[in-house]
């Protein structure tokens, strides 16, 4: 009997020891987990941390950054407990992530930067930066949004997300169908995929692809489909690429250099592009189009064998025709509400060609009466 009572006593002190120390467990390791996060530049987050085990924690409602922060639904971390002493873990899976990109008085921020210590005051992170600062060797992301917003663009892009630190460093992105509003012009996007890795500058550079992009009534082309390169450095991103319909009538090619300081004069270079108009040919060559489209923006058309009748018929509404082509150039100016007009172009016809119009056929005094002038002077 003696020997039961005290079997039971060492039970009991036994399990109050155990209490004690498991009782706060969350709590105790809510303060570490913080403190580790802390120390490896993540500051100014809070989060509710659901289960805690040998192998994995699960977190919710993680708030990154005070001002304008980064915000997660659920975040899942799987590790050893040799990893975690060590203060290396092994993966983390992440749910629900909300990027927002703003642009401001300022220039264009990342939600919750604050909330990442740079190291330095005044120093610029680069994506080997933020890498090397991440405890995990895998980051997935999924079910989650990059939204963008500034003077001239607004989308919701929603996208998935995988990072490997180890044996090398690579990075998969996909951004699924979705739509955006630029310069109140609303296009459809197919699925986006990007893929890439560092270099030996620390410089993250890959491809991506684009499925399909749909102008829609903004702009008379058929549905897209593009790839190309992409490099980044420290506070920009470069892009080149190539957009090109399935029967390649249409073609465009590109860059663009993404800088996201106040000053930066963010711009799209159209290095050339190709599609056919009134049945003949029309291209662009190295037209410079800003982000920043508070200002008109004139872009040179090379015209060459387009259909005089066409041509005469839609500047006249149908009250003229013609037979033979013609050739030159007309400048196309951009206005900023997405319309547009035609400039003074020069247009000399390709052969002899002859007009035939009724009465008040040509329209009133604007850049259409000049371009039908030019074309009858030059038959």
């Amino acid at each position: 009997m003696k020997r039961f009572f005290l079997f039971l006593f060492l039970l009991l002190v036994l399990g109050g020891i155990f209490a004690y120390f498991l009782a706060p467990w969350n709590a105790i390791f809510e303060r570490r987990l913080t403190a580790f996060l802390n120390s490896r530049g993540l500051q100014n987050i809070s989060f509710k941390l659901d289960h805690a085990g040998l192998n994995e924690a699960t977190f919710s409602s993680i708030v990154i950054g005070k001002d304008n922060p980064l915000l997660l639904q659920s975040v899942k971390v799987q590790y050893s407990p040799r990893e975690l002493f060590n203060g290396n873990l092994k993966d983390i899976a992440l749910t629900g992530l909300d990027v927002q990109i703003q642009e401001t008085d300022s220039g264009w921020e990342i939600a919750g930067l604050d909330g990442i210590a740079a190291g330095g005051e005044g120093k610029t992170l680069s994506l080997s930066d933020v890498v090397d600062m991440l405890p995990f060797s895998s980051v997935d992301i999924k079910d989650s949004q990059l939204r963008i917003t500034g003077k001239n663009i607004q989308t919701a892009l929603p996208f998935s997300f995988h990072l490997a630190k180890t044996p090398a460093a690579t990075l998969d992105m996909t951004i699924n169908a979705s739509s955006l509003t630029a310069a109140a012009s609303n296009v459809s996007l197919g699925v986006v995929r990007v893929k890439a890795s560092p270099d030996d500058k620390r410089n993250w550079n890959g491809t991506w692809t684009l499925e399909s992009l749909d102008m829609g009534k903004s702009l008379p082309v058929p549905v897209l489909s593009g790839n190309g390169a992409l490099l980044e450095a420290v506070n920009a991103v470069k892009i080149d690429g190539v957009f090109a319909s399935a029967d390649k009538t249409y073609s465009m090619s590109f860059s663009t250099a993404v800088n996201m300081s106040r000053d930066a004069k963010n711009a799209l270079t159209i290095k050339s592009a190709v599609f056919p108009f009134k049945e003949g040919v029309v291209s662009v060559k190295n037209a410079i189009i800003p982000f920043d489209r508070s200002k008109d923006i004139t872009i040179n058309l090379d015209v060459r064998h387009v259909s005089l009748n066409a041509l005469m018929q839609t500047l006249t509404d149908e009250k003229a025709s013609a037979t033979g082509t013609v050739s030159g150039s007309i400048p196309v100016i951009l206005r900023p509400n997405g319309t547009y007009t035609l400039g003074k172009g020069s247009l000399k016809s390709d052969s002899e060609g002859l007009i035939q119009m009724t009465a008040g056929a040509i329209p009133g005094d604007n850049e259409q009466t000049q371009l039908v002038s030019q074309i009858l002077e030059n038959l």
